[in-house]
This record gives C-alpha cells, structure tokens and sequence, in this order.
C-alpha cells in the first residue's frame, strides 16, 4: 500500500512533517510500502493555516496520488492514511470525505483511504473547544475565539 502519514502538533506552525520522520522510516525499512509524509498549513506564529488551507491541503495530498501512482508504482486503490494527535484528526477526515455535502472543502474525493488509523487523534473539536484542549488550538484552527 501507500501509507500516507500525517504529524501533530495540535495544527500549530511550530510542529512539522518531522515530528513524522522516524515513523516514516521505520515504515520504509520493513517494507510495509511506500511512504508519503505530508506537510500541511499550519496556525500561530507564522503560520498561514486553519480553515479552510489546512483541509485544502491534506485534501489536495490525498487528490495528488492518482497522478504520482505510476510513476512511484502505487496502487492507489491501496493507501492507508495515518496521523498522530491533530494528524489523527486530519486522517479521520480523509477518511469520511465522501460523505461531504458538494461544494464543501474536501469533497469529491478522488483517493477514498482504504484504511485510517488515528493515533490519539483529537476527534471531537467540540470538546476539545470547550475543555480549552490544546489551548487556542481548536479556536486557531477553525478560526473561532474561545468564549
């Protein structure tokens, strides 16, 4: 399969795709398949992220595969998506777009995961907004204020 992996980091700019990087290799070196370790947008200091860039881009990511499938010979019936914390909530997503109303970011899909692991994936934005999770994480994201 392709195993696409997402970071965490509570969405926040200062937490990257290398947060990732042994995972990756680890998953390269037993030759569980290919690896793609995807960067997205995202918020605070300096970032340019949250709804809707973020989603566009993990969208975008997963939409790309169907042209890179030959050329890094991949099956793109077969990609396996997963994330850790905000990464294991942007998996979950990949994961439910087809049921996005048309119109909305993300939908359509052109890759459907064939299977989504969310490793401590902050799932319920609700709660994770009303218990102060993460701090502005969840606020930042959405592009809310806590209140």
């Amino acid at each position: 399969p392709l195993i696409v992996i997402l970071h965490g980091g509570f969405w926040q700019n200062q937490y990257r795709k290398d947060l990732m990087t042994d995972m990756a290799g680890d998953i390269a070196l037993s030759r569980l398949g290919a690896v793609w370790n995807v960067e997205y947008r995202r918020v605070g200091r300096g970032g340019d992220g949250g709804y809707p860039e973020t989603f566009l881009d993990v969208a975008a990511a997963m939409d790309y595969i169907p042209k890179i499938a030959s050329e890094y010979a991949v099956d793109p019936t077969n990609v396996v998506v997963i994330g850790h914390s905000a990464g294991g909530h942007l998996a979950a997503w990949t994961g439910m777009r087809t049921s996005l109303p048309s119109g909305a970011v993300g939908a359509n899909p052109q890759i459907i995961p064939s299977l989504v692991i969310s490793q401590s994936g902050v799932l319920d934005l609700r709660q994770a907004y009303e218990k102060f999770i993460g701090g502005y994480a969840v606020p930042s994201l959405l592009g809310t204020s806590q209140g």
